[in-house]
């Protein structure tokens, strides 16, 4: 009797590949029900690709200037569409005002932390109960919070590294609360920047301050946990990649400039939104999305939260 040792070989192969992955299975479950953090940290993650997904059909699908409109010649009806723009805006729905700044914004920014700024003033209603508080003062107090955690995240222990964290995330909050606090203030909801006020550079500055709090932060970490030389040059690179924050909104600027301004022709507006509703388009916008500097900071705080920094 012959027996082909192939056969067995790739038999027992097929098996031992079924166990592990039978094996693999087992031990994400029991991962999963002994850490409940790496269970909210994927459903986070599956909130935040269903959002952007459905992003994508409003983007499909959005009007010029976010509203359905077909022309505008005269200057009562530019008045009624500023008003009609207003009026949309002053909703709080996610995906309602989807301006060329929305789409580009982060993803934990545009779904976490913008939500939770606007129901502040909305429902809680902050400029209301605190008048006094300006929005330089909010972007004054995160630096304040960002030089705070240069202690916490130079820290050895794991357990004072995610109180820093806290204390930062608490920081990018007030970071886009100044945001909304402005446009309650201006009695304007819409999501854009305001480049021709003074705050605007206070909050960049700021932005940039808080980003390079962070990377000290890290590099003092770094410095007592491994060879200090092997690590300048990544730290190099992050603090390029946050300083890049200073321009963003300028390349915003160009982009609403392009297809969020109001144009009083049917054939510019039908332009703006061919090109609004291009693939080529809504790739740039997501890559945006994923790779500007604030999205890059948001992964270095989850890769300290986990250790994994």
């Amino acid at each position: 009797m012959v027996i082909d040792i192939r056969k067995i070989s790739n038999g027992a192969g097929l098996a031992r590949s079924a166990y592990q992955h039978e094996r693999f299975y087992v031990r994400t479950f029991h991962l999963f029900i002994a850490y409940p953090i790496y269970s909210c940290f994927l459903l986070l993650i599956i909130y935040l690709q269903i959002m952007d997904i459905i992003l994508y059909f409003k983007i499909r699908s959005r009007g010029s200037l976010d509203l359905n409109v077909i022309t505008i010649t005269n200057h009562t009806n530019l008045n009624k569409f500023h008003q009609k723009m207003t009026e949309t805006s002053n909703d709080n729905h996610i995906f309602n005002s989807l301006s060329i700044k929305k789409m580009m914004v982060g993803q934990i920014a545009q779904y976490v932390r913008s939500p939770l700024a606007e129901y502040v003033e909305s429902n809680l209603h902050f400029t209301y109960y605190f008048p006094s508080i300006s929005v330089n003062i909010i972007s004054i107090f995160h630096c304040f919070l960002s030089l705070i955690s240069i202690k916490f995240f130079s820290s050895e222990l794991l357990f004072q590294r995610r109180i820093g964290i806290l204390i930062f995330e608490f920081r990018n909050f007030l970071d886009c609360l100044d945001g909304v606090v402005f446009r309650a203030h201006i009695k304007n909801s819409h999501y854009k920047s305001y480049h021709d006020n003074f705050g605007f550079y206070i909050d960049s500055l700021s932005d940039v301050f808080g980003g390079i709090c962070l990377i000290i932060g890290c590099l003092l970490y770094f410095y007592k946990q491994r060879p200090f030389r092997s690590i300048i040059h990544q730290v190099n690179q992050s603090l390029s990649t946050r300083l890049t924050a200073i321009f963003w909104d300028r390349d915003v600027q160009a982009y609403e400039d392009l297809l969020d301004s109001y144009k009083d022709k049917i054939h510019q507006q039908t332009l703006q939104l061919t090109i609004l509703h291009s693939p080529l388009a809504i790739l740039i916008f997501y890559l945006w999305r994923y790779l500007s500097a604030i999205s890059i900071q948001d992964y270095l705080i989850i890769a300290i939260f986990f250790d994994r920094a």
